[in-house]
């Protein structure tokens, strides 16, 4: 959920946050992606652990992360809207991977040209 409060303290200051009243556990929601969109849409929520978990898994490893925000010149067209009001907030994380054992691109199914 996108938060503005406001407070005085002898002038009107504005903090922008997300508040997060559940992660750590899968669930599936409907939502409205965007507003006067005609119907909701589902949603399908999964910790950060439950998909790098699968990647270890299944022998990869992580080999970049990235989160990028809005800057904070960036226009924001409504109060809660994403825009530079949220800059220090990200609304998506990046994460790359590749297989722990890598193959000759040209010979994968020669055992001896296997390298690490």
């Amino acid at each position: 959920m996108l938060m503005a409060e406001e407070w005085d303290d002898g002038q009107i200051q504005t903090r922008y946050a997300v508040k997060v009243p559940r992660y750590i556990n899968q669930f599936q929601a409907q939502g409205l992606a965007l507003r006067h969109q005609p119907k909701p849409q589902l949603y399908f929520h999964r910790p950060l652990k439950d998909y790098l978990n699968i990647t270890f898994q299944t022998g990869f490893v992580l080999d970049a992360f990235d989160e990028r925000a809005f800057p904070p010149e960036h226009p924001q067209f409504a109060t809660l809207g994403r825009g530079g009001s949220f800059s220090e907030i990200p609304p998506c994380a990046y994460c790359a991977s590749e297989p722990k054992i890598k193959f000759h691109p040209l010979r994968r199914d020669d055992p001896s040209m296997l390298f690490v």
